[in-house]
């Protein structure tokens, strides 16, 4: 059960290529690191045989001093590294971030809620170099 939308989501007139390269730079820039990318559209491909436009998770988390209290609380695991869903609209990208913490989860503590809002935050900062926000992607 998640207590608020669970994502918020920005576009950019960026090819998705091209949008995937402007990430990867607007996140180094706010020291944050890429662990991994998934690659769902060929994923699908492989396993099923099915074409759809690209689309890439994106796995990021923060420096290590930053990130060291989130092993504090276990269940912060879930959350971490961040996701950002990378997908193809068109001639366009479109970019989606996790914002909201299911609320079945129970009541992280203090200092583990400040890391994760402020991994978000970064992460947030930085696709807002490269799109703009988007109420309603269409």
């Amino acid at each position: 059960m998640v207590t608020e939308l669970a994502t918020t989501s920005y576009v950019t007139s960026e090819p998705f290529e091209v949008a995937i390269e402007s990430l990867r730079r607007a996140l180094s820039d706010v020291d944050l690191r890429i662990v991994a990318e998934l690659d769902i559209a060929e994923h699908i491909y492989e396993k099923l045989m099915v074409g759809m436009a690209p689309c890439r998770i994106v796995l990021v988390t923060g420096p290590p001093e930053v990130c060291g209290e989130l092993v504090v609380d276990p269940r912060a695991a879930w959350a971490t590294p961040l996701h950002i869903v990378v997908a193809a609209r068109s001639s366009r990208a479109e970019f989606h971030l996790l914002r909201a913490l299911p609320a079945d989860i129970g009541p992280l503590d203090g200092s583990t809620l400040r890391v994760l809002h402020h991994l978000q935050a970064r992460t947030a900062q930085a696709v807002e170099r490269i799109a703009m926000r988007s109420s309603l992607v269409s």
